[in-house]
This record gives structure tokens, C-alpha cells and sequence, in this order.
């Protein structure tokens, strides 16, 4: 599983660290860290990613996963990673699925 996230926050750093200790219970055997920072990076990050079997994608809550929405829902459909966002408003316009809030 990778977590986009801004490592520049502490929402960012703590919802990384909740995940990866909760990974385990739910059999996830890797979590890795895709900071949101800069468009090509991000890129060559899910990219790298997703060339490895069995992977998905997570959004936690963060004004840089806002920020890069439209980039990480388009890279998740281009390399055919399930993805699960923080709102809806990932799902209208086009992502796979949300959690939490419901506005």
C-alpha cells in the first residue's frame, strides 16, 4: 500500500504512522510513503510503485492531497491501482472509492 500524504504536516506524518501500524492487522505486508511535494515526482513515485503486484492506494485527509486530486486520481486509473480517498469529492470526478466525510 502506498500513502500519498504531505510529509510537510503533522496530519501527514501521523496518518502515515497510524496506517503502517495498523497494517499489519489487516495482513498488509508493506506500507511505503509517496509525498506530495511536486507533480513529476509524484508521478515517478506511483509509477515505481505501481509496478509492483498487489498494490493500492490511500488519500488521508491533507490540503495536499486536495491540492494533487486530479493527479492522483488520473495516475491510479492510468496504472491500474484501486485507490480510497478521504471525501466524495474524489469520487465526482472520477475516483474509485471514499471514506469519512460525506460532503
Amino acid at each position: 500500500m502506498a500513502v500519498l500524504r504531505d510529509a510537510t504536516q503533522p496530519s501527514g506524518t501521523g496518518a502515515f504512522a497510524v496506517i503502517q501500524a495498523m497494517a499489519p492487522l489487516l495482513r498488509v505486508v508493506q506500507v511505503i510513503a509517496i509525498d506530495l511535494r511536486e507533480t513529476g515526482q509524484i508521478e515517478r513515485d506511483v509509477a515505481a510503485f505501481a509496478r509492483a503486484p498487489n498494490g493500492g492506494l490511500i488519500t488521508p485527509a491533507g490540503a495536499a492531497g486536495s491540492l494533487y486530486r486530479d493527479l492522483t486520481i488520473v495516475l491510479a486509473a492510468r496504472h491500474k491501482l484501486p485507490a480510497i480517498y478521504i471525501d466524495r469529492s474524489y469520487a465526482a470526478v472520477g475516483g474509485l472509492m471514499t471514506y469519512g466525510r460525506l460532503y
